[in-house]
Order: structure tokens, then sequence, then C-alpha cells
């Protein structure tokens, strides 16, 4: 899970940083997919360690479930209009719901992380 993490993260600090050099470096909140990317990198570079696992392994999913709460309109949006949209002018949607659907991704396989090492326990 610790590698998932990592991997999550930087997509998360590319999508952030690609929405924000693309569109001229104006606005800092461009950067938030960045920061959830970031906060997601540190979490697994602290579940390295056995004793801190799995706190940072729930770190990271509630850092994923606030990134999905924050962004998850935007996702909506970008479905309802799919029809005239156009990258130029909504690529801070896009990213949002980029951001939205990893963190979506990220949560459901932390879920299932979870079940697994419940069945484990239980055996």
């Amino acid at each position: 899970m610790t590698t998932i993490t990592l991997v999550f993260g930087a997509l998360l600090t590319l999508i952030g940083l690609a929405d924000f050099f693309y569109e001229g470096m104006h606005s800092p909140t461009l950067l938030f997919p960045s920061l959830l990317g970031i906060l997601l990198i540190i979490c697994s570079l602290v579940s390295s360690d056995p004793k801190l696992h799995r706190k940072a392994m729930k770190g990271a999913a509630l850092v994923a479930l606030f990134g999905f709460a924050a962004t998850v309109s935007s996702f909506w949006n970008l479905l309802f209009s799919l029809k005239k949209i156009t990258f130029a002018t909504h690529s801070e949607m896009i990213a949002n719901s980029a951001t939205a659907l990893l963190c979506l991704i990220f949560l459901t396989r932390c879920f299932q992380e979870f079940l697994v090492s419940r069945s484990r326990k239980k055996e």
C-alpha cells in the first residue's frame, strides 16, 4: 500500500503542477491537487516505519477523502457540461475532476486493503 500511496501522490502532484503552469502561474489555488499529492507522499514515506504504518495509511485515506470531498463538485460539473467543454477554457475543472477521480480510486483501494487485512486477522 505504501507504493500505491506514493504513485497516487506523484500523480496528484503532477496534475496540480501541470494545471498551475498551463494557466500561467497566476493562481495558487490551482496547486490544491499538488498539496494533496505531497501529503500523500509524506504519508507514504512515514508508513515505511512499521510502527507508524497503520496511522500513516489512515492519514493517507483521510487526505484522499478530503481531496475527494473538496473536488467532487467539479467532477459533476464536468459530466454535465461535457458537450460544450474545451480544455483551454476549463482546465481547472478538468484538473479538479481528475483529482476527484484519483482520490476516489485511492479510497477504494484503501478500503479493499482494509478488508483484506481484516480477513487475515480473523484467520
